[in-house]
């Protein structure tokens, strides 16, 4: 398929952007597969909307990434010029529409089902109980969204949760300094200012930094040319600027100085998950760092699937196997959360709520009850894409070469003639 482009300068240009979409899920060890996607066109005005969304929670995780895509796919037909005229501003009015939309869709489901739904007073999540003598239970779940809009030769990059946008070319020729963070949503445009110096994107897990500061020194590598870059906002568990940003967004009751959302390492034996390790704590200095205190030590030392047979083995033999067996479940049975191996890492509510929730990245769309806790709302970024011109597009080495080439080749028959 050919898409044409208009540069920022708004006269039409004749290069034009070829893609094609391909689309792949794995269910994993769900009961159903959560995921799904959308591609949006408008040939008239050159407008291309790409989305992914993954859906998480047992019972309502389909219907929220469902309900999501049919609204955004639908505020884009109804309002695509307003993209035009102010991406962000539409990219933040399509997230809130899609909430929303997810609300109504999680009291329908559960209705469907012969459900009491009510919503909690002030919060406003939504609670259910089979009439009439039944206890109220929490709606939990939500998704993931992340959603790329180009826009002339311009992508804005919108996104809540783990699902990673990555911008590839064929050559070295890509920096991060080519991604502009816009505006963070879910703060105010002061905060958002102030906290704007510390937002850095990682190529991997293992770039990331243990504090804030580091940050601030990760952007001296914004030079470095790469045939990769991360065009998503981090929203991890493990990321600095989402601990103060939900500091920020509410302080816990008795403890001012943490968030009331606890932010922890995932351990399988603990089950109230506001008790497992803490992901972060503040230097002497007052500076934040990561505490490494996840089960990491003897985590790395194999992957978890050698780990699983080595317990089903020695599970087979002896006692002496049998108490080795209990000791790696107990020590050495950590978890991966995604295949960059980032270790399981997650935001839960904390001990005096109402209803314990949790969840492995610190934004989504859906997720009521933890929405009233800070886990809300998007961030943007934006870049500049060079569109050139098929006779532009070999790198300059090439251009090169082919100057030297054709100079020794005249060279050459200016010899012979000579010669002659």
């Amino acid at each position: 398929m050919e898409y044409l482009v208009h540069h920022s300068s708004k006269q039409r240009s004749n290069a034009k952007l070829r893609w094609q979409v391909g689309m792949e899920t794995d269910i994993g060890g769900s009961r159903e597969n959560q995921d799904d996607c959308f591609v949006w066109v408008n040939k008239e005005f050159n407008l291309l909307v790409l989305c992914v969304l993954d859906g998480h929670g047992r019972e309502v995780g389909k219907v929220a990434a469902e309900s999501a895509k049919c609204c955004m796919f639908k505020f884009l037909d109804d309002n695509y010029l307003s993209l035009i005229a102010n991406p962000t501003e539409f990219l933040i009015k399509a997230y809130e529409v899609a909430h929303e939309h997810i609300r109504s869709s999680f009291r329908m489901e559960f209705e469907r089902q012969g459900y009491e739904v009510v919503k909690a007073a002030p919060e406003g999540y939504l609670m259910k109980r089979k009439p009439p003598l039944s206890c109220w239970s929490c709606i939990h779940g939500g998704t993931s969204c992340s959603m790329v809009a180009f826009v002339g030769n311009e992508l804005y990059v919108s996104n809540v949760g783990d699902s990673t946008g990555i911008l590839c070319s064929a050559h070295g020729v890509l920096t991060s300094s080519m991604v502009n963070h816009l505006q963070d949503a879910a703060v105010s445009d002061d905060v958002s200012r102030t906290f704007k110096s510390n937002r850095k994107h990682f190529s991997s897990a293992s770039e990331s930094p243990t504090s804030v500061s580091d940050c601030l020194e990760a952007h001296s590598e914004y030079s470095i040319t790469s045939n990769t870059i991360i065009i998503t906002a981090e929203h991890s568990a493990e990321c600095p600027y989402e601990y103060e940003r939900l500091h920020r967004y509410r302080p816990r009751e008795g403890h001012p100085l943490l968030p009331a959302l606890s932010v922890v390492y995932d351990d399988s034996h603990i089950h109230d998950k506001s008790k497992c390790p803490p992901v972060f704590e503040k230097n002497i200095d007052g500076t934040l760092c990561v505490t490494n205190s996840g089960r990491y030590l003897l985590g790395q030392l194999c992957s978890h699937d050698t780990r699983v047979v080595l317990v089903l083995f020695l599970s087979k033999i002896t006692c002496i196997g049998l108490i080795i067996t209990i000791l790696i479940s107990l020590f050495v049975l950590s978890y991966y959360k995604n295949v960059r191996k980032e270790w399981a890492s997650l935001v839960s509510t904390p001990p005096y709520a109402r209803f314990q929730d949790a969840l492995a990245f610190t934004r989504s769309i859906g997720d009521l009850h933890l929405h009233t806790y800070g886990a809300c709302m998007t961030e943007f970024t934006h870049i500049i894409i060079i569109i050139y011109h098929h006779h532009h597009h070999h790198p300059p080495f090439i251009i090169i070469m082919h100057i030297i080439i054709i100079t020794v080749i005249i060279i050459v028959i200016i010899i012979i003639i000579i010669l002659l």
